[in-house]
């Protein structure tokens, strides 16, 4: 009885660590492949309320590399839409980094890169980030995509 409940309290310790990639400061919201939305786009609500202050935001994503296997990892192409709280629409394609990765938790790798540092946002208020990560289906291991948020209140800087 007492081994049942040991492996039990391993299961759930190892279940839960898929789901610990996160960026160490600031606010960090992180979705799984299976959670994207059904036109497969990965979509962060980011307060950036205070306009005196300056941000820093950023992508990160954790790659399961299974077996072993420290092959290298391509640029991953990332659609940005950007929608401000009045609207306004941006967008843009950039790369998140294969080769820009910390340590992760052996065998994954955990990819982290800086999108925008120091910017100032236009107009204060909820600003929703919606990506497309190219090609993720494809991505052997690719468990999904974080974004975090890191302010620098005005005078700090």
């Amino acid at each position: 009885m007492g081994r049942i409940c040991s492996v039990a309290v391993l299961l759930i310790l190892f279940l839960r660590i898929p789901s610990a990639c996160s960026v160490d400061g600031g606010d960090n919201i992180f979705i799984t492949a299976e959670e994207k939305n059904e036109d497969g786009r990965y979509e962060f609500p980011v307060d950036m309320s205070d306009t005196a202050s300056v941000y820093t935001v950023g992508f990160y994503s954790r790659v399961d590399r299974y077996g072993g296997v420290r092959d290298e990892l391509q640029d991953i192409p990332l659609e940005i839409r950007i929608i401000s709280p009045s609207g306004r629409v941006y967008e843009e394609k950039v790369y998140l980094p294969g080769d820009r990765f910390a340590d992760g938790v052996f065998p994954s790798r955990d990819i982290v890169a800086d999108y925008r540092t120091g910017t100032r946002p236009l107009e204060g208020g909820k600003w929703k980030f919606s990506v497309h990560v190219v090609g993720d289906e494809s991505i052997k291991g690719f468990r999904g995509l974080g974004i975090y948020v890191k302010k620098m209140p005005y005078g700090k800087r």
